[in-house]
């Protein structure tokens, strides 16, 4: 028997497609904000720019008016993006931030929680127990942005990656329950190979911008990130 082809199944993916847009669009909102402008260093370019405040690092449009504010502290000589969460509601910002990826391929930071966090309080075992994290989104093919998020876990799963469907983030586990809690720790990643390891393709040239994420899912305690400078690197900046 001869199958006659769907003229709707075309349709049914760009109705999806839509429907992701719009879900997008209700997280983060029109963010019709012109990209920040990173800061020019010897050793590469600060995306995170805390120098000059907080300025540029804006939450969800579903977590305005939730969420304590952003701010930076100077601790031990170096300044720090401080991200508190409590409540039991997770504290995400971004930074709409453009740099040139492929050039700039190495990003390295230093954060710490400030406390430990019970891994029993997350309730998905399938799912990362995020206490930390950073996000990095990058242009991919047909407009469309992709994500990887490292991630300081309160389980004992270090190195895992968690990957889902194509619209979440692709996890990298960095730190986890084991990691001291105590001083910060220092991180250097390759998003370019990570991106092309993760999603199978190369990203096309440009970063779109990063986000600092902090969760203390138990309701009767809150925790103090710290985040240190958000630094993209070129392979000649490490010579």
């Amino acid at each position: 028997m001869i199958r006659r082809p769907n003229r709707f199944a075309g349709l049914h993916g760009l109705s999806q497609g839509l429907l992701c847009a719009v879900v997008l669009w209700g997280v983060w909102g029109c963010d019709g904000r012109a990209p920040q402008t990173p800061i020019v260093l010897d050793k590469g370019l600060d995306l995170s720019s805390i120098s000059q405040g907080v300025d540029g690092w804006t939450s969800r449009q579903v977590d305005q008016g939730q969420l304590p504010g952003l701010d930076t502290v100077r601790s031990d000589g170096s300044l720090w993006l401080r991200v508190e969460a409590s409540k039991g509601i997770s504290s995400r910002w971004r930074r709409k931030v453009r740099w040139p990826a492929e050039e700039y391929p190495l990003l390295e930071w230093d954060w710490t929680p400030g406390s430990k966090v019970d891994s029993s309080r997350f309730a998905r075992r399938n799912a990362p127990a995020t206490v930390l994290a950073i996000d990095v989104t990058l242009a991919s093919s047909f407009g469309i942005h992709k994500t990887i998020r490292y991630v300081w876990s309160a389980r004992l799963d270090r190195h895992v990656q968690y990957q889902r469907d194509a619209w979440h983030p692709k996890v990298v586990v960095l730190r986890d329950a084991l990691d001291s809690v105590g001083r910060p720790r220092h991180e250097k990643v390759n998003v370019w190979e990570d991106f092309r390891r993760l999603w199978g393709s190369s990203p096309r040239h440009q970063a779109l911008s990063i986000s600092v994420f902090a969760h203390q899912p138990d309701t009767s305690k809150s925790l103090d990130a710290l985040f240190g400078a958000i630094v993209a690197e070129s392979y000649k900046d490490q010579k």
